[in-house]
């Protein structure tokens, strides 16, 4: 049996990154601070924590402002998720048809996301994704304290199960997918939307597959 690592956003779903880019102008300006973010600019960091997009705009602040700006974002996503991010998010094409693949031959399959447990669930909910990812096989990691949490979550989950898992695969957009690979050894896919760039990498972090087609995961069956 192999384990399947997903991630959630910019790769299982799509469309979100217009919303993040709407709720974090709204934060900013909220806050008096007199900058605001392009798409362009959101493309480029979506996927991140809250606090590290924000960062991003607005560097050198104390870690308890970037918190609390984080804090308002979700508060704000989750408050008005049918209006503000419902409507942009959709679930990424062939996903349906390839989880249902990969759970028909017999694998294990859990989604890590950089986000809050409530943000996970109502994306879940939206995605009509909880066939897939019911509330123990899907962890939300922006509360944690761990230094890499998708890692800590990984290795929880690993130790944990009762099953033995004889390769692990990574999806993500994100180096910090990757990265899990690197660790317990598998393959790793990195994943962009079509039309959209890879994001980068440090340089020890090489991705084994760099794919626009979800479909590619296939091969792994």
């Amino acid at each position: 049996m192999k384990l399947f690592v997903w991630d959630l956003h910019g790769t299982l779903e799509r469309g979100t990154e217009q919303a993040c880019l709407h709720i974090s102008n709204e934060i900013l300006k909220r806050n008096d601070y007199p900058v605001q973010f392009t798409q362009e600019e959101i493309n480029l960091v979506f996927g991140r924590k809250w606090r590290d997009i924000f960062q991003t705009k607005i560097p050198n602040l104390k870690k308890s402002i970037y918190n609390e700006l984080e804090r308002q974002a979700y508060q704000q996503a989750n408050e008005s998720f049918e209006q503000q991010v419902g409507k942009y998010t959709k679930r990424n094409d062939h996903v349906e048809d390839l989880l249902s693949r990969i759970e028909a031959a017999g694998h294990e399959q859990i989604l890590i996301s950089n986000a809050t447990t409530e943000n996970v669930d109502l994306f879940i909910h939206t995605l009509e994704l909880e066939i897939f990812f019911p509330p123990h096989k899907r962890y939300a990691v922006t509360n944690s304290n761990e230094e890499n949490p998708k890692l800590h979550v990984l290795k929880n989950h690993i130790d944990n199960s009762k099953r033995i898992f004889t390769e692990i695969i990574t999806i993500g957009d994100r180096e910090g997918d990757i990265e899990l690979v690197h660790v317990y050894g598998g393959v790793s896919y990195l994943y962009a939307h079509p039309g959209m760039p890879f994001k980068e990498c440090r340089g020890d972090i090489i991705p084994d597959y760099r794919i626009n087609d979800l479909r590619k995961v296939l091969k792994e069956i």
